[in-house]
């Protein structure tokens, strides 16, 4: 996230206008397509659980772990 901010408000004009929440949760979704552990250039490995919600919704609950050295990254897709 802390890297991914200061570049997406590069790239995006209006970036720092969003709501915090709203940027938050785009830095959430993309944790999501991480390959590499930013903590130690390991690959990393995806689980994703389906959730159902209490309004008959569902959500993906993304949960992306580094087995090398237990870094954990998480997020969830509605």
């Amino acid at each position: 996230d802390l890297a991914a901010d200061p570049t997406l408000a590069e790239w995006m004009s209006d970036w720092n206008d969003l709501p915090d929440r709203s940027r938050t949760e785009l830095l959430v979704r993309l944790r999501a397509l991480l390959t590499e552990c930013p903590a130690c250039d390991r690959e990393l490995q995806q689980n994703v659980e389906s959730v159902s919600t209490c309004c008959g919704g569902g959500l993906r609950k993304v949960s992306i772990e580094c087995p090398a050295c237990g870094s954990v990254f998480n997020g969830t897709d509605s």
